[in-house]
């Protein structure tokens, strides 16, 4: 399986319907008022293994613009993955020590 099929798998927790994005709201608490926030995620693993995030505001690009720039952003980061999905450290750091870079 590539990194970018398993990247694919929608998973069981999954409520916007697409793998990798997601919506955030939280509330923020300034000079003593109370204001709803909210973003569309997309997120996907790099190749190192860290974590890579973008949030798009609701408030700035509205419910349907922040949720296809987050879809838009996702589709671009998926096509840039390559190799094999490896989900075992070990395995990991031998493939790593032992490549013919």
């Amino acid at each position: 399986m590539t990194r970018a099929e398993y990247c694919q798998i929608k998973r069981r927790n999954n409520q916007s319907g697409f793998a990798g994005v997601c919506r955030y709201a939280y509330l923020d608490i300034r000079d003593k008022r109370t204001v709803g926030r909210g973003y569309w995620l997309a997120f996907w693993t790099l190749a190192s293994g860290k974590s890579k995030r973008i949030k798009f505001s609701i408030s700035r690009f509205g419910e349907r613009g922040a949720f296809k720039r987050a879809m838009r952003a996702r589709k671009e980061a998926m096509a840039t993955l390559d190799g094999q999905w490896v989900n075992s450290v070990g395995l990991w750091h031998w493939l790593r020590t032992h490549s013919k870079n």
